[in-house]
């Protein structure tokens, strides 16, 4: 199908005004759902971030604009990234005590005769020949790659400090034909993973958790009993549960600002508002609006207007994709119209990439000078924080990091020798078992 510019363009932008308002219909009824519900204790009605989407849900109802200026919703968006960082930066930490904990369980739950016995009947040969076979059994080089990268993250690092740190550099002078771009985020995953992270407003945003770390950061897991233990995986659990609903609701929050920028962009035009989805929307997002202000009649009326939507979203989520499809083409013909940038930002803020930047400027090519400025940075921070670290926790960085970094393995010789060394090298009997038993649940 093929469209003139002004075509294009107006039922592009129909299209993505119409999808929003369909989006912020289920999204606002997702955030009433938890909220009345009472299953997220941090969802807050009185947070700036409900009370903004409330106010800009009212101007929807009465068929005002939301904003002449687009920078009430890039502040936002920004606010709530900070917040997501700072509870990715805290869920990474988990992650890598968790990976500690996991390796020292069957010390806990096991006599020390149990253990032995347990630990000389795992067939290292067998284990090897069986992961090799997991990670080869596919001879597509992209899922040998993600085989070999979740069985790094399980093995036991048995490696110099000094050869993992030149790993690190020589996986960030694999960038220097890259752009800045792509280059820092592969540093931030890095640095996120390895805890030496520290996003902006760590020390404003969910600051409860900040004692927790600290006590996990100064746990000597080398000498440790069975009931601190249990503590300590106790405070994990629950710190991770809480976590994931602070998650949950900021995603559903930048979800809802992401449609109140595409609906603002776009326009919906008088003949698209008589159709009865319009319609349908504005009686959901009345009602909800009302029930969240304590007229809860209102939100009785709102099921009634949900069966309205059904099919409406997947209908547009088609159409939205055949027009995306031709959006390069269009742009390249449309010579710098305004309209045309408008859509770009509404694509931007569609994707699954809910938390990207919508600058879309083009990145900068990666200078020897900031390569080497990044890798001495990085391997610097990292060696502080091993100094800081006991050995247990420096593996389980190491580990996890392993699953981040590019092959480095020339061979399949390589693989093989490393991942005998790694077993053979492991003589704490707790950590075989639990390491045995963590691969086992991953290639049967």
């Amino acid at each position: 199908m093929k469209y003139d510019i002004a075509e294009y363009e107006r039922k592009m932008t129909d299209t993505y005004g119409m999808l929003s308002l369909t989006e912020l219909a289920l999204e606002y009824y997702l955030l009433y759902e938890i909220w009345e519900g009472g299953t997220n204790r941090y969802m807050d009605n009185d947070s700036a971030e409900c009370d903004f989407i409330h106010a800009m849900i009212k101007k929807i109802i009465r068929n005002e604009e939301l904003s002449s200026d687009n920078t009430v919703f890039e502040d936002m968006r920004a606010l709530i990234t900070e917040k997501m960082q700072v509870v990715t930066a805290y869920v990474d930490r988990l992650i890598v005590y968790e990976h500690v904990l996991n390796r020292m369980e069957p010390g806990y739950t096991m006599d020390a005769d149990e253990r032995r016995k347990s630990a000389s009947e795992i067939g290292k040969e067998a284990l090897v020949r069986d992961i090799i076979n997991f990670i080869f059994e596919d001879k597509d080089s992209v899922s040998i790659n993600d085989r070999l990268h979740m069985i790094l993250g399980q093995l036991p690092v048995r490696m110099a400090r000094s050869k993992y740190l030149q790993l690190i550099r020589n996986s960030i002078n694999l960038y220097g034909d890259s752009d800045m771009d792509a280059l820092d985020g592969y540093v931030y995953m890095l640095r996120t993973t390895a805890m030496i992270y520290e996003p902006p407003g760590m020390d404003r945003h969910f600051t409860e958790f900040a004692d927790i770390l600290k006590e996990f950061g100064e746990a000597d897991y080398s000498d440790m009993d069975g009931r601190y233990y249990t503590i300590l995986r106790e405070k994990l659990d629950a710190a991770a549960a809480d976590l994931r609903n602070i998650s949950d609701m900021y995603m559903v929050y930048q979800k809802i600002v992401n449609m109140f920028y595409v609906y603002n962009l776009n326009k919906i035009n008088d003949d698209v508002k008589k159709d009865g989805l319009y319609d349908s929307c504005i009686r959901i997002l009345s009602g909800l609006e009302g029930a969240f202000c304590g007229e809860a009649d209102n939100a009785d009326d709102v099921e009634q207007y949900l069966s309205g939507l059904e099919g409406a979203p997947e209908t547009m989520y088609e159409k939205r994709l055949s027009l995306e499809s031709l959006y390069d083409t269009m742009l390249n013909e449309a010579c710098g119209s305004e309209v045309m940038r408008v859509l770009g930002i509404s694509k931007l803020l569609f994707s699954d990439s809910i938390f990207a930047k919508t600058d879309m400027q083009e990145p900068a090519g990666v200078t020897r000078e900031y390569l080497d400025e990044v890798a001495d940075k990085l391997t610097e921070d990292l060696s502080d924080m091993f100094a800081r670290s006991g050995r247990y926790v420096t593996r389980s960085v190491m580990a996890l990091t392993f699953e981040r970094l590019p092959v480095f393995f020339k061979t399949a010789d390589e693989i093989i020798d490393y991942i005998k060394d790694s077993l053979d090298r492991c003589s704490d009997d707790a950590e075989l078992i639990a390491v045995s038993g963590l691969i086992r649940e991953l290639i049967l």
